[in-house]
């Protein structure tokens, strides 16, 4: 797999992810792993770096 193809998909996941937390926060949907119970505050942090990976990845594929 080439670089520019593995930055791509990366990007792409990690915009997806952002947009999934953005969901979660405006439509205050719960969410639960096992029997843990995670609190809506965490997405706020889960966007923040999604968000900025994403925009990462941007600019490193527009300097190719």
């Amino acid at each position: 797999m080439r670089r520019t193809t593995f930055i791509s998909i990366a990007t792409v996941a990690f915009s997806l992810g952002a947009i999934a937390c953005l969901v979660r926060i405006f439509n205050s949907w719960p969410l639960s792993l096992g029997y843990i119970e995670v609190p809506l505050w965490v997405n706020y942090f889960t966007f923040l770096f999604s968000a900025f990976m994403s925009f990462s990845g941007f600019s490193i594929l527009k300097r190719k």
